[in-house]
């Protein structure tokens, strides 16, 4: 029985963890590219995962990044999109990029993988 419960505590403590991570991506997908195309939403998604791995933070932690809360009525639409970009292995819409900014080149040194609507996505080069 004590099992059990341990594993249920486990199980539950993981389910709220990556709810909060749902959540983290959704305020940076809806902070960094509002009013973007589901493409442009889709490759934030993916970049700010390559960014959190390359960072070995979680997505709460990412530098450099706005977060804020989308309107109440558009919410969940932001976290099924969040949760379907997390649970999907294909980083195909990005294409490896941990970066990105508005404008036509990076802000800083890396290879340019893709321009979606007003965003350039890139990989970001390591500090030397």
């Amino acid at each position: 029985m004590r099992s059990l419960v341990i594993l249920l505590a486990c199980m539950a403590t993981a389910h709220a963890a990556s709810r909060s991570e749902v959540d983290c991506l959704v305020k940076v997908m809806h902070s960094e590219a509002r009013g973007e195309s589901l493409e442009g939403l889709v490759a934030i998604g993916q970049a700010t995962l390559n960014r959190a791995a390359k960072q070995n933070v979680s997505i709460c932690q990412i530098n450099g990044v706005t977060k804020r809360k989308p309107p109440i009525g558009m919410m969940q639409y932001y976290k099924a999109l969040a949760a379907s970009i997390m649970a999907s292995a294909s980083n195909s819409i990005a294409k490896g990029a941990d970066s990105w900014n508005t404008g036509t080149k990076p802000r800083q040194p890396g290879n340019i993988t893709r321009i979606i609507d007003g965003h350039v996505f890139y990989v970001a080069k390591a500090d030397q």
